[in-house]
């Protein structure tokens, strides 16, 4: 089983307690053969890329506040961009008309308008500026050549490594956290191998994992101390937390095969024991 723990738990002590010697010397000093079935794993994953893709809650909490924020704003001072009698403010009022005053004696189903500076108050304002499209066909088709030079236009968040689903690649599931697996003797693991003599649970983190995917990675341990560790018998494997900054793994032979995946996908490339044990060290984001 795998579990998570800090240094001042009873589960740490407890993990001390597991793998040091059972002739009653000092908690965690191990034999040879005690030190043989102590393992020190990787969970290392990729942080997202981009932001999560927000819930339909979170979608109409930002529209409110954008309209709150419209209706609440300046009215825009169209006197200071657009001189009194030009043809470019007879351009401005064209696309933006007056509302309507209010008048004594008039009924107003909807409520009385709020107009000040020819604006209504009660609704976001919306200003729409003459360009070079509107000002006649004379500079019309520039001015959309130039539009379209303008817009910014986002890559897509949906990448070709989503299209073609490379379980390989980084390049996929750019909103979520995804974390390395790979398929040794041993089944669908992370990356792990047997500590050595005078080395420290993390050190033999980072060695295995480029043992196992080559020495073209830039890792970033998140701490030296263990965040849990699987039991299984008389063997320990201890897993640090880390995350790639840079480069790709690329399996040696003792890697069957290997894949980057969530904390879903893990859960249906592993039985359903080890995933139970497992879920609370992985993140849903």
């Amino acid at each position: 089983m795998i579990r998570a723990f800090s240094t001042k738990s009873t589960a740490w002590n407890a993990a001390k307690e597991a793998v040091a010697e059972t002739s009653g010397k000092k908690a965690g000093r191990l034999t040879a053969e005690t030190r043989a079935n102590i393992s020190g794993g990787m969970i290392l994953s990729r942080i997202p890329i981009v932001t999560s893709e927000p819930t339909p809650f979170a979608k109409q909490y930002y529209e409110y506040m954008d309209g709150l924020k419209r209706r609440m704003m300046w009215t825009f001072p169209s006197f200071l961009y657009f001189k009194r009698g030009t043809l470019a403010e007879r351009k401005y009022r064209e696309l933006n008309k007056i509302p309507t005053q209010a008048r004594d004696g008039v009924v107003y189903p909807e409520g009385i308008p709020d107009v000040v500076n020819h604006r209504e108050r009660t609704m976001p304002q919306k200003i729409a500026v003459p360009t070079k499209d509107n000002e006649g066909s004379r500079g019309a088709k520039k001015g959309t050549e130039e539009g379209e030079e303008d817009v910014i236009k986002p890559n897509s968040r949906i990448t070709e490594a989503d299209k073609q689903n490379d379980v390989k690649s980084l390049e996929r599931k750019l909103d979520r956290t995804l974390y390395l697996l790979a398929q040794t003797k041993n089944g669908w693991r992370f990356p792990s191998v047997v500590i050595n003599e005078k080395e420290t649970i993390d050190e033999a983190a980072k060695r295995g994992i480029h043992e196992l995917g080559g020495p073209d990675m830039n890792i970033w341990n998140v701490s030296h101390t263990p965040a849990g560790f699987f039991k299984n018998g008389d063997k320990r494997e201890f897993y640090v937390k880390s995350h790639i900054v840079q480069g790709e793994f690329k399996p040696s032979r003792d890697v069957q095969d290997f894949a980057w995946l969530t904390k879903e996908e893990i859960q249906a490339k592993v039985d359903d024991q080890y995933y139970q044990q497992l879920h609370p060290l992985l993140n849903s984001v």
